[in-house]
């Protein structure tokens, strides 16, 4: 057959009784099908290929997605973090410095407590010194008479200590006792001389005269010793009172003391109890404060923790999508290769089958007793040829790479 007119030839030429040769027929439809199925598997490749396209294009969106919203997680996880900080450091600032001003307004309380509680104490201990000073000058005159009693005894000592003897017994005879014995002798005379005593008048006188002289002895000595006595009892008065006077100026000065010493006591507990609330209190409030910020740590640790742990989850999960993306883009691009490629040996097979088929029929009708039977071939009847356009409708079935 010519390559002009493939299935018969209508200028009588050689084709020209291959129109009605059924293995020419054959032939044309071998070529035809082989020519679709080379079309059709470059199609279902082609078409797989922009399905597997489409897949890796999607895959590398979410990745750029996904990887963009990290991106921004990461950022915003850092800036969050470093405003907790921010806010922990401020909070702790803040802490710190009102403990410091509650303990200082402590600290200040209890100085001017203290203060208070000691000016008290060293007024009281004043007016307690007053007092005792006022108590103790009212014995002073007594003291002073007393003191003048005593230095009297001492000035008077030579004279109580003296003995009794004729100058003493001179000094403190009566002072009519001359007159007394001269009136005596003159009545024991005359009382004599009317009686006629003669020498007895001497003895009498004698008598009445010794008589009358250790009388005036015993009696000066009496006075003699009642003045030294009388003295000194009245100067010893003097100095009991100043005795009792400065009995009572230690008595009164040691109760003033005691009362100084119990009062300055007091008023040393008493600061001392305050001093020690104070310093509870500024324990308390310190560890109040401490605790506080220890709580306020540990807060914002846990909150630093929390957001940590959401945000490295949110990114977890990303990554997870991504990865899962990933995989489902390339087993989707491999899927679609897989499906273009079987799709094309599915179409390549079927165009060997439909081959075979019409290479087994080529070979029966080439069987002479066939053609001679069908009246095909050689026994074919002229009528004319037709073109491969005849039978394609204008249809360019020609392989053209894709």
């Amino acid at each position: 057959m010519s390559s002009e007119y493939p299935i018969g030839d209508p200028t009588g030429g050689a084709a020209y009784r291959e129109l009605r040769d059924p293995t020419t027929a054959i032939a044309a439809s071998a070529g035809a099908n082989a020519l679709g199925s080379v079309i059709g598997g470059e199609a279902s490749k082609s078409a797989s290929k922009t399905q597997a396209n489409a897949a890796a294009n999607a895959s590398a969106a979410q990745q750029r997605i996904a990887t963009q919203q990290i991106d921004q997680m990461q950022k915003m996880q850092a800036q969050q973090i470093i405003e907790l900080q921010n806010a922990q450091t401020d909070a702790i600032n803040r802490g710190q410095n009102d403990r410091a001003s509650a303990i200082q307004t402590l600290v200040d309380q209890r100085t001017d407590a203290l203060a208070r509680i000691y000016g008290s104490k060293d007024q009281a201990l004043g007016v307690i010194n007053n007092q005792r000073a006022e108590a103790l000058q009212t014995f002073q005159p007594y003291m002073q008479v007393g003191e003048q009693g005593v230095s009297a005894i001492g000035q008077q000592l030579p004279y109580f200590q003296q003995t009794f003897g004729a100058e003493q017994f001179k000094q403190n005879l009566d002072p009519g006792y001359e007159f007394m014995k001269q009136q005596g002798l003159g009545a024991i005379r005359q009382g004599m001389n009317v009686g006629g005593g003669g020498s007895n008048i001497d003895r009498a006188a004698t008598k009445f005269a010794e008589d009358y002289a250790n009388t005036g002895y015993q009696n000066a000595f009496n006075r003699f010793t009642g003045q030294q006595q009388n003295i000194y009892n009245r100067l010893a008065g003097i100095a009991g009172i100043g005795q009792t006077a400065t009995g009572q100026s230690a008595n009164t000065g040691l109760g003033y003391g005691q009362l100084g010493a119990q009062t300055g006591l007091s008023y040393e507990s008493l600061g001392a109890q305050t001093g020690l609330g104070y310093g509870q209190a500024i324990a308390n409030t310190g560890l109040g404060y401490d605790q506080m910020i220890g709580s306020n740590q540990l807060g914002f640790g846990n909150t630093m923790a929390s957001f940590n742990q959401g945000t490295g989850a949110n990114i977890a999960n990303l990554a997870t999508g991504m990865g899962t993306a990933t995989a489902q883009g390339i087993t989707g691009q491999a899927q679609a290769q897989a499906a273009g490629d079987v799709g094309q040996a599915n179409i390549y097979g079927g165009a060997l089958s439909n081959l075979g088929q019409l290479g087994t029929q080529y070979a029966m009708y080439n069987t002479p007793g066939i053609q001679k039977a069908l009246g095909l071939g050689q026994y074919a009847p002229q009528t004319g040829g037709v073109t491969a356009k005849d039978i394609t409708g204008g249809i360019d079935f020609s392989y053209k790479p894709a």
